[in-house]
């Protein structure tokens, strides 16, 4: 599979920290967790925009939507990144 490394400005290396690389999503459930930790309050939002990446390993991480996709891979080649839309079930 094609890799794609970033090509950017250097200055958004410094960015990248152990603290807010991308959370790694194994199963649905993470989903869920995520969502819970990065929004809590939802504040009556019924969608959450996330950063994500495709690892080199196939999985796929979440950041915060103002992430960049740098940082949310914690520097590395991806696979793919982009942004990705949740919808809120009242009832989760």
């Amino acid at each position: 599979m094609k890799q794609y490394r970033y090509v950017g400005p250097d200055d958004l290396r410094e960015l990248i920290s152990p603290d807010n690389c991308g959370t790694p999503i194994q199963r649905p459930q993470d989903i869920l967790n995520w969502i819970k930790w990065i929004n809590p309050k939802r504040q009556h939002h019924d969608e959450v925009i996330a950063t994500f990446i495709i690892n080199t390993d196939g999985f796929l991480c979440l950041a915060d939507r103002h992430t960049e996709h740098l940082v949310c891979a914690g520097g590395c080649a991806v696979l793919s990144a982009g942004e990705m839309t949740f919808s809120i079930n009242p009832f989760y």
